[in-house]
C-alpha cells in the first residue's frame, strides 16, 4: 500500500481522525497522523541495532514528493553505513513524533464519552477540565514516567484523596480505550495501583469510622 497525497488532503481537512494511525509507503517511509489529524512524514529503520522513528516533515508543510526524496536520501545513508538522521542536521536522536495527554483525552472525549449516561459524560468532562487537560503539557504521554504520575495523583489526593482515586480509575479508563484504537501502546499509568492511589470512596467509613453521636 501507498501513501496518496488526495488522501492525505482529505484527512488534513478533518478536525478529528479515527482511522489507522499510521499510513506505509513502503520502506519505512511513513505517514503518522494523530487523533487531531495532524499528519507527520516519519522513517523507521534500524541502526547499528537500535530501532530509529525519525521525523521527516509535518504535511503540508513537507510534501508527500518531498517526504520520498528525504526519505530515499536516508536511506542512502543508512545503506552507506551512516546515520539516516544526518539528513535532518542532526547527529542525535533527531526530533521525534509523539502523542500527548491532551492528543488522548481529546480523542476520548469525541469518540468513546459521548455514548455513557449525561451524568457520566459530564463526571468525565469535568475531570478533563479541571485535572486532565495541561497536566502535562508537550509530553509524550508514553514516556512520563510513573514517579512523575504518581506525584501528580499524590499531590490531588492530599486534599482529595477520594476524588484521586476515582481521577486515575477514569483516566485508566481512557489510556486503555487510546490503546485498544492504537493511539497510543503503553504509559508508565500503567505501573500503578489503584489501592496505592487516595481512598476508594467505599472505603472511607472503614479507615475513618464516624465519630459518636
Amino acid at each position: 500500500m501507498t501513501i496518496l497525497d488526495r488522501q492525505l488532503k482529505l484527512i488534513s481537512k478533518q478536525e478529528s481522525y479515527d482511522g489507522p494511525s499510521e499510513i506505509n509507503d513502503g520502506e519505512g517511509l511513513i505517514a503518522r497522523i494523530s487523533p487531531t489529524a495532524k499528519i507527520t512524514f516519519q522513517y523507521r529503520c534500524r541502526f547499528n541495532g537500535k530501532s530509529l522513528r525519525i521525523k521527516i516533515g509535518k504535511y503540508p508543510a513537507t510534501s508527500l514528493k518531498e517526504a520520498r526524496r528525504k526519505h530515499k536520501i536516508m536511506m542512502e545513508l543508512r545503506e552507506s553505513g551512516r546515520n539516516p538522521e544526518i539528513a535532518n542536521g542532526v547527529s542525535g536522536s533527531g526530533e521525534q513524533d509523539f502523542v500527548t495527554l491532551d492528543d488522548c483525552i481529546d480523542y476520548w472525549l469525541k469518540h468513546y464519552v459521548p455514548t455513557l449516561k449525561k451524568g457520566t459524560q459530564e463526571l468525565y468532562r469535568s475531570f478533563s477540565r479541571n485535572y486532565y487537560f495541561g497536566a502535562f503539557p508537550d509530553r509524550n504521554v508514553e514516556t512520563i514516567p510513573a514517579r512523575e504520575w504518581m506525584q501528580w495523583l499524590d499531590d490531588i489526593g492530599a486534599e482529595k484523596p477520594k476524588t484521586a482515586n476515582s481521577i486515575f480509575t477514569t483516566l485508566r479508563s481512557c489510556l486503555n480505550f487510546c490503546k485498544s484504537k492504537f493511539i497510543i501502546d503503553r504509559t508508565g499509568l500503567d505501573r500503578i495501583k489503584k489501592q496505592n492511589v487516595g481512598m476508594r470512596p467505599e472505603n472511607v467509613e472503614a479507615v475513618f469510622p464516624p465519630g459518636p453521636n
